[in-house]
């Protein structure tokens, strides 16, 4: 299951605790911030992910990507 997003019934939904966070890091990545740079402020922040573990920047790359294929639908 994607962070930012619940699955009820085979239905995605918007989770609005992370989806917060998602929003914070595309605001980012639209301001010029790396993918490590967005991974190095959530760890910093303490942002907790879906299974309890650490931020890295492949994980916020797919984060986006998924979230940026969710907003064409």
């Amino acid at each position: 299951m994607p962070f930012g997003w619940n699955v009820a019934g085979g239905v995605l939904s918007p989770a609005p605790t992370e989806m917060k966070w998602v929003q914070v890091a595309q605001k980012m990545r639209r301001e010029g911030a790396s993918l490590h740079e967005i991974a190095r402020t959530f760890n910093a922040q303490q942002v907790p992910t879906k299974n309890g573990g650490r931020w890295h920047a492949k994980t916020t790359s797919q984060i986006l990507d998924f979230n940026d294929r969710q907003e064409r639908k």
